[in-house]
């Protein structure tokens, strides 16, 4: 800009950092927030397999670190099977995600967020976040078609019963 000295320059781009800064507080608070919510809704899901005493399950807090967001600690959960040695998790990967490359040639993109279901035998399904705070199961899953299948009941307990090894 013409008239403008080096300070007035400094002065935006920081004045622009700090502002950025603030919104990626923002984007973090609302992630785990929403992992939150996720996690909760698994623990709903999972309560008949509890009751009838075929599974355990435990939240955990996870340490996730991040270029743009650093260190933070977000909520997951595991599964384990009494008697069998089988556990599956549901493990926070990152809000900075955004994508996923599939198997040929095939891209997902437009999410804002990962986290996945592992199993003890090191199978993974990633769970993205859309902008809109929904979960969507991004991979090939058990009789289904397509590659993206919005995480429900139905699609949470074929992903857990595909990674039962």
């Amino acid at each position: 800009m013409p008239g403008t000295t080096a300070m007035d320059d400094l002065l935006r781009e920081l004045t622009a950092r700090r502002e950025a800064q603030g919104r990626g507080r923002e984007d973090l608070q609302k992630w785990i927030s929403d992992l939150d919510v996720l996690v909760d809704q698994v623990d709903e899901w999972l309560q008949p397999l509890r009751v009838a005493g075929l599974l355990e399950v435990e939240r955990h807090t996870f340490k996730v670190h991040e270029i743009d967001h650093g260190e933070y600690e977000a909520p997951g959960l595991s599964m384990t099977f009494p008697g069998s040695g089988r556990y599956v998790s549901v493990e926070p990967r990152g809000l900075g995600i955004a994508g996923a490359v599939l198997g040929e040639g095939m891209v997902v993109s437009g999410m804002r967020g990962r986290a996945d279901m592992a199993s003890a035998s090191g199978d993974r399904v990633a769970i993205f976040r859309d902008g809109q705070s929904n979960w969507w199961f991004v991979g090939t899953l058990p009789g289904r078609s397509g590659v993206q299948h919005p995480v429900n009941e139905d699609t949470f307990a074929v992903t857990l019963q595909w990674l039962l090894p």
